[in-house]
């Protein structure tokens, strides 16, 4: 995986100075902690903005809850984002009150909620906030759990941002910082997907449980989501409703003469990797995906008249070798094998007959049956010559 974009455990104190971005208040290092020393603290990380992204914090509480609050606000968190004077979304441990909340800064608009912390939460130790940044949607976690109330808030703040610090009333020490630019999503929490062209997605699109879904079968459709980085991650999960076509992604776009593209054809059962550079193509591979292997039975669901075969994943297949050669008989072969049997696939947790025809096989001790491509989970063959 490629280092994070930004971190800070704040053990050197000159580093830790040129790290940060202090636009109120002031502070120290000590213990190799951020420690706060004004009425309040914002410190922004000194990064790069972007639009996806997952900023984590330990925040830590010093005030004694036997003393009494000197102050109305007793809060301390972080800024999941900054982007100016107007727009900016904080989330916050609010000591006084032993509740999280966030308070939403909207073209100058603020609004606030809050939800109850569970009994007997300590803010005197380190608490992890986590926040991740999809578009505009923010999902709040606390000490890797999901934040009780409302762990998902969705605001209009899409565009890029800056994180940081944020500490008000209350004597606050932090540690253990970390910036991450890009997104995970699934299912129907995909979001933030567009064309080249246009903010909005090219083709027919959709949004669903099953992820992000295109469904036009002519020409070529793209979106494109993230911020330009020059190491990352990227993997995604693809699947079609039949054979035909080709689909995948692009690794790295930059513009329409400069780019990488891989992708999975289905008809041809190929890998391929291409792209420009400069305007000009480039031909990186083209791997054959067809291949050959050998299963045996699950004993589980076999026995002198059923054999089954269960894949460790769905699979695409278009042909069947069968052994020839019956248990404990080695010099002998059964012709036609495949006829002796009723051939069956499952696909989605349900057995379907399999159609076919006989075709040639390579060796002479198996019997070979082709059939058009069907993704399948398993195979079932079942003894159709009586007892």
């Amino acid at each position: 995986p490629a280092r994070p974009t930004f971190s800070d455990l704040f053990n050197e104190d000159e580093e830790a100075q040129n790290k940060w971005n202090i636009k109120t208040g002031n502070w120290e290092l000590k213990n190799k902690e951020m420690v706060q020393r004004s009425a309040t603290l914002t410190a922004l990380v000194k990064s790069v903005p972007a639009a996806h992204y997952l900023f984590e914090a330990g925040v830590k509480m010093n005030n004694s809850p036997k003393e009494p609050f000197r102050t109305k606000t007793t809060k301390a968190g972080v800024y999941a984002c900054w982007q100016d004077e107007q727009n900016w979304l904080k989330v916050v441990l609010d000591q006084r009150d032993k509740k999280w909340g966030y308070i939403i800064n909207e073209e100058g608009k603020q609004k606030i909620a809050s939800f109850p912390l569970p009994p007997g939460f300590n803010f005197n130790v380190y608490h992890t906030l986590t926040v991740y940044k999809n578009t505009a949607n923010f999902t709040v976690k606390i000490d890797g759990l999901p934040a009780t109330g409302n762990p998902v808030i969705k605001t209009d703040i899409s565009g890029k941002g800056i994180p940081g610090l944020y500490s008000e009333g209350v004597n606050t020490a932090f540690d253990g910082v970390l910036y991450t630019i890009g997104w995970d999503e699934f299912d129907a929490h995909i979001t933030g997907w567009a064309s080249v062209q246009s903010p909005k997605p090219g083709g027919s699109w959709k949004v669903s449980e099953e992820g992000i879904a295109q469904s036009e079968e002519g020409g070529e459709h793209a979106i494109f989501k993230g911020d330009f980085l020059e190491e990352y991650e990227y993997s995604l999960q693809v699947e079609v409703k039949d054979s035909k076509g080709s689909a995948g992604m692009y690794p790295v776009y930059i513009d329409d003469n400069n780019y990488l593209k891989a992708v999975i054809d289905f008809k041809g059962q190929k890998f391929n990797i291409s792209g420009k550079k400069d305007g000009k193509g480039v031909k990186v591979a083209d791997v054959p995906l067809e291949s050959r292997k050998s299963y045996y039975a699950e004993m589980k669901h076999t026995d002198f008249f059923e054999k089954q075969y269960t894949f460790n994943s769905p699979a695409y297949i278009n042909s069947i070798e069968l052994n020839k050669s019956p248990h404990n008989g080695l010099d002998t072969l059964l012709e036609h094998i495949h006829k002796k049997m009723d051939i069956s696939y499952k696909s989605k947790d349900k057995w379907y007959p399999l159609s076919y025809q006989e075709s040639t096989s390579s060796h002479p001790g198996f019997d070979k049956i082709t059939f058009k491509p069907v993704k399948v989970e398993g195979l079932r063959f079942i003894n159709n010559q009586g007892g």
